[in-house]
């Protein structure tokens, strides 16, 4: 068998190889790359190719087009034979390649002559445009990929913590031996690091120090980027007067070296670049000692203006750096979310931290939610790994202690992620008055006595109280249920009986499978495997951010309704009082929207209403 896919791929190569030849062979001049030529892009696995010279408006240029060992499943490649230095030409790769198309484009293996066509057709463009320079903007829309060229390697890389807007201002960084992390405020940047992991020195904290980010009307071109500490300075003052003045703070405190962080907003995002500047402190004949800053002055008594303009020499280089960005707005969205502004204010308490709660959680986290308050008073047990966001390593654990060292760990970046091990109940007084200061609750707790409070807090308080999205599983998941329901319209008893069985259900069990028995005394569970929760999971957290966002009013109740064929095979089937309101759900798999009306025989909103009145 692995013979046989061989020799059909080895035919499909050969056969795609031989169009692009017929193709070539069109070509005044075109030919086959000899091996000589070949080595020159042998690190890149290039073993084929072909030259073909251009006439462009400046002159004959000769155009390698290669193939790599994937082709033709994969795009050929075009470089320049002769190419001129990097940064000259936007799109202009190092060995001359051309960056024609995207990486991993995805082109047609069975017309290779045509892709080869396209190809080097808008490699002939694309130089063309660059001899004119019509497309020297292209320096500031793909600004990173520019920037980078010009790094090169070897230097460690800054993480970007700072919020992607102007204007200039002072920074604080953190300097580690690979990387060296820039937030907005000490005490952030601290919270982030203890996250992340960062061990501290002796004294207890990380040590940190002022940088600034210069931000910029526009990213710079490549004759623009700073090659020395003057430029810098220069840069700073022509385009960023408010990070002027704090650079030259800086400066004149005699740091040992200043992280600058340079910041611009383009058409698909904003981009930050770093530099380090390393005043010129040591002058003379080889072997001398003497600080060029202090020269002619006691130390420590050198004026200002003279201590700054020595900073900035010009005879002082900077080191280019990388910058990866980690802030709210690129994690969540990549600065294309407008949700996000709201979202990462945003208070969410979550009761439950068990099998829907945990990666409910996990899932708000990734959403963006900023602020987390988990509310769990159980210790992860065995039988819960198997469809729990936490592991065996937790078992033994507080779910919500445990759930939020993880989220912690994971999204360093996020603002509050708090936890309570507290029943909620009649005795949770102080834990009810913290629950009144977020703006959304979120319970899966699953527990009647507990969910029944809930509600009668959130209807009879006489000052506010958030909405409250409860969330629920029917047995074996085959649906899973959210309602929103907030104060003085229908509550969570409106639509349950005094047990909290709710009238109207989707699914129907009638041997009694729909909750099991553990092998001890009361001991009860609701059978359903991860893969089937996975449903709720998305159906809460999008309720979740809907509710956070306006898209979601009171009264709504969406239901996820599971594969019949699922629900059958675990002796259930639709309920007839579903099938009358809501009609026949037949083979299932859908989400279904209705509205959760008042019950004029509620007790809870009968005893609220006789409050209000």
């Amino acid at each position: 068998m692995h013979d046989e896919i061989s020799d059909w791929a080895e035919d499909l190569r050969s056969t795609a190889i031989d169009q692009v030849d017929d193709f070539f062979a069109g070509l005044t001049g075109a030919g086959r790359l000899s091996s000589l030529v070949l080595d020159r892009y042998c690190n890149h696995d290039y073993r084929l190719g072909w030259r073909i010279p251009v006439d462009f408006s400046d002159g004959f240029r000769v155009l390698h087009v290669i193939a790599d060992g994937e082709f033709p499943y994969t795009p050929l490649r075009v470089a320049v034979a002769d190419p001129p230095d990097v940064l000259t030409w936007p799109h202009l790769e190092a060995e001359g390649f051309l960056c024609v198309l995207p990486p991993d484009t995805a082109v047609s293996s069975a017309n290779s002559a045509e892709v080869a066509k396209y190809i080097t057709g808008k490699a002939c463009q694309l130089i063309e445009d660059s001899i004119h320079g019509r497309n020297i903007e292209d320096f500031r829309s793909e600004f990173l990929s520019y920037w980078n060229l010009s790094v090169g390697n070897g230097f460690r890389r800054h993480i970007s913590l700072l919020e992607p807007l102007g204007p200039g201002r002072r920074v604080s960084v953190w300097r580690g031996q690979q990387k060296r992390i820039v937030g907005e405020r000490p005490e952030a940047l601290q919270r982030w690091l203890e996250r992340w992991g960062v061990k501290k020195n002796t004294s207890r904290s990380h040590r940190l120090y002022d940088g600034v980010l210069i931000w910029l009307p526009e990213p710079l071109l490549p004759s623009e980027y700073p090659r020395t500490a003057s430029d810098v300075r220069a840069l700073a003052r022509e385009r960023s007067t408010e990070a002027a003045s704090v650079l030259e703070d800086i400066a004149a405190s005699g740091a040992d070296e200043i992280d600058v962080v340079l910041g611009a907003r383009t058409p698909n995002g904003t981009c930050f670049a770093a530099v380090t500047v390393h005043p010129h402190r040591r002058g003379g004949a080889r072997g001398s000692k003497g600080n060029v800053l202090e020269k002619g002055f006691r130390p420590g008594h050198v004026p200002r203006r003279v201590m700054v303009d020595r900073y900035f020499s010009k005879n002082a280089k900077v080191i280019k750096s990388n910058v990866d960005r980690a802030d709210h707005f690129w994690i969540h969205g990549r600065d294309r979310d407008p949700r996000q502004e709201c979202l990462r204010q945003a208070r969410v308490a979550i009761l439950g931290c068990g099998s829907v709660g945990a990666t409910l959680t996990r899932l708000l986290a990734q959403a963006g939610i900023g602020n987390l308050l988990l509310v769990d008073p159980n210790n992860m047990d065995w039988p819960n790994v198997g469809r729990h966001e936490l592991c065996a390593d937790s078992v033994g654990k507080s779910k919500a202690a445990e759930l939020a060292h993880k989220i912690e760990k994971a999204y360093p970046h996020l603002e509050n992620i708090a936890y309570r091990k507290t029943r909620v109940g009649v005795g949770a007084q102080s834990l009810m008055g913290e629950l009144a200061t977020y703006d959304l609750i979120v319970s899966t707790m699953g527990n009647w006595g507990a969910e029944s409070y809930l509600n009668d807090t959130q209807q009879q308080r006489s000052t506010g109280f958030p909405p409250v999205l409860y969330g629920w599983v029917e047995p074996h998941a085959g649906a899973a249920h959210a309602l929103l329901i907030s104060r003085n319209d229908a509550c969570l008893r409106c639509g349950t009986n005094d047990k909290g069985r709710p009238y109207l259900e989707v699914t129907c069990w009638p041997s009694g499978g729909g909750t099991l028995q553990a092998p001890a005394c009361g001991v009860q569970f609701t059978p359903y495997g991860p893969a089937a929760l996975c449903w709720a999971h998305a159906l809460l957290s999008e309720a979740t951010i809907d509710a956070l966002t306006g898209k979601a009013s009171a009264g709504c109740h969406r239901i996820w309704i599971g594969v019949y064929s699922r629900v059958e095979a675990a002796g259930g089937s639709w309920a007839d009082d579903w099938i009358a309101e809501m009609g026949n759900p037949g083979a299932g798999g859908m989400t279904v929207e209705r509205r959760w009306a008042i019950s004029e025989s509620c007790p809870t909103c009968m005893q609220r209403d006789q409050v209000l009145h």
